[in-house]
């Protein structure tokens, strides 16, 4: 049997997945967890922090801390991952 091997650089064009959309877990100061979907997760983050929907579930459970984030290619992977983590 013979064994073909490609350059590493060959092999990365159809191992490298492009994540356009992630899932993330904050950990709120009273200790609650906020699972959400976002196609900017420093973006998010900092809107998280700065507070700027009163209405917002983390506003007053200020400051958060990332502690997940995971990378989908999908926004509807990302959305069934979500529902599923809730």
């Amino acid at each position: 049997m013979r064994c073909h091997a490609e350059p590493v650089e060959a092999l990365h064009k159809f191992t490298t997945v492009q994540h356009n959309y992630f899932v993330y877990i904050l950990r709120c100061s009273d200790g609650k967890y906020y699972v959400g979907v976002t196609n900017d997760v420093d973006r998010r983050l900092a809107e998280h922090q700065e507070g700027l929907d009163p209405s917002c579930f983390t506003y007053e459970r200020r400051p958060v801390e990332l502690v997940l984030v995971e990378g989908y290619q999908y926004n509807q992977h990302a959305i069934d991952r979500e529902k599923q983590l809730k």
